[in-house]
């Protein structure tokens, strides 16, 4: 079932469609061309985080600077498990993209880990939405998701200390409690991909970049991960680097 607090936050859901109808107008804007084999997503930015971290700030700042539309754990979750969403995600599938989803599924679900269908929806989603334009992700592992010579991944961190503190600041708790949410919310983090992919989670071969954020400031959080998605693929190349 869609998790509670998700299905019952109106927020969530203005989100998740101001962040369709962005999709939609960029993939309407964009010329038809046909893909090539090699190019079988268009350039995304995964992002994983600590909590505290700062992720969330670093990929709405991306999100703005980039103008590309910001899927979050919550906005995926609601995507994948409400089927009028769905409905209207897949319809702007040809037969290509279609083979190419199918194709993708059946080499994703054969490992014994990639079983259930919230997995299998919420894959199905990353992959479609991937296909059909530039996005960036944060949370739920997507990259392991997305073909890995594709985009960037990005994982944000800092000392658990500092992502108390944060954690502490924004949700009003004493620095002992934020430490236990934030070891609880990695413990599950890790669970997740562990669980579905049967990978170490924080494997840093994962990621193409790591940002420590105890030495850097937002501003330069952003302009690293630009950089580096200018490097990456020519889908940024367009993009200024401040």
């Amino acid at each position: 079932m869609l998790r509670q607090h998700v299905a019952n936050d109106p927020s969530v859901s203005r989100v998740t469609e101001l962040q369709m109808r962005n999709w939609e107008l960029r993939n309407a804007q964009r010329p038809a061309s046909p893909r090539s084999p090699a190019q079988m997503v268009c350039d995304c930015v995964c992002i994983s985080r600590m909590a505290g971290a700062g992720g969330e700030e670093l990929a709405r700042a991306l999100a703005d600077r980039l103008q590309w539309p910001l899927f979050d754990r919550d906005i995926l979750t609601l995507m994948a498990e409400r089927e009028p969403v769905r409905a209207r995600l897949y319809e702007h599938l040809d037969e290509c993209d279609l083979g190419w989803l199918e194709d993708m599924l059946h080499l994703i679900m054969v490992s014994e880990f990639a079983r259930g269908q919230y997995f299998r929806q919420l894959t199905r989603t990353a992959l479609t939405i991937a296909r059909k334009g530039n996005a960036i992700f944060l949370g739920r592992a997507v990259d392991l998701i997305l073909p890995r010579d594709t985009g960037l991944r990005i994982r944000v961190i800092a000392p658990v200390t500092q992502c108390a503190t944060r954690c502490a600041a924004e949700r009003g708790l004493t620095i002992e409690q934020a430490t236990h949410e934030v070891e609880l919310v990695e413990r599950n983090r890790r669970r997740f991909v562990e669980h579905h992919f049967g990978r170490r989670a924080h494997d840093p071969m994962r990621y193409d970049l790591i940002l420590n954020m105890q030495h850097l400031t937002p501003r330069s959080a952003v302009e690293s991960a630009v950089a580096a998605l200018d490097v990456a693929g020519p889908a940024a190349a367009d993009v200024a680097v401040e």
